[in-house]
């Protein structure tokens, strides 16, 4: 495994996780900058975690892009305080189209919240990204809506405690490319 702590503070330290298959990946992708489409087509499940490395306005990023697979949440869990030291920004992600594994997705949030240092608790920034908020499935007519998303909000908001400043951000891969036409 790489080395994941001892980021000295000029550069810029982000850890993106959640379940397998919620869109960390691409996430990390577009904090890089990456709009063409093709770099979004073949992704593959990400073993152990990815760590990319990348430069951007004056200041050098290094993102930590965790695995969510099964196999791999223990283990993140047990090495939680190396991986999170030095951390500037924390982004869970959670898939609101994969409504069956909402509760999985909530239990693991709880989980890395009590495994986060004191320290961290107070200084890093912290966002819950509510993924693939995408266009057709908003227009859609599934049995995911506003009222369900309403609910798992409520649901974060009971998980994560009060002494930790976070955001709850609707996020898609698809505001990258929208970005770059109105441009």
């Amino acid at each position: 495994m790489n080395d994941v702590s001892g980021i000295p503070p000029q550069k810029k330290k982000i850890l993106i996780m959640g379940l397998d298959q919620a869109g960390k990946t691409c996430i990390a992708k577009c904090l890089q900058g990456i709009k063409h489409l093709t770099a979004f087509t073949i992704t593959k499940p990400t073993m152990g975690f990815n760590r990319i490395t990348f430069h951007a306005l004056g200041s050098e990023f290094i993102i930590l892009d965790f695995s969510g697979q099964e196999l791999y949440r223990d283990h993140h869990l047990k090495n939680f305080d190396r991986y999170v030291k030095d951390a500037n920004k924390f982004i869970y992600v959670i898939d609101i189209q994969d409504i069956d594994r909402y509760q999985l997705a909530l239990d693991y949030l709880k989980n890395i919240i009590n495994r986060l240092p004191m320290k961290e608790k107070a200084a890093i920034d912290f966002s819950i990204f509510l993924h693939k908020y995408d266009i057709e499935w908003d227009n859609s007519s599934n049995k995911t809506g506003e009222a369900t998303i309403k609910e798992l909000i409520k649901h974060v908001k009971e998980i994560v405690p009060s002494n930790i400043s976070y955001t709850i951000h609707k996020t898609s891969i698809y505001t990258v490319f929208e970005k770059s036409f109105i441009s």
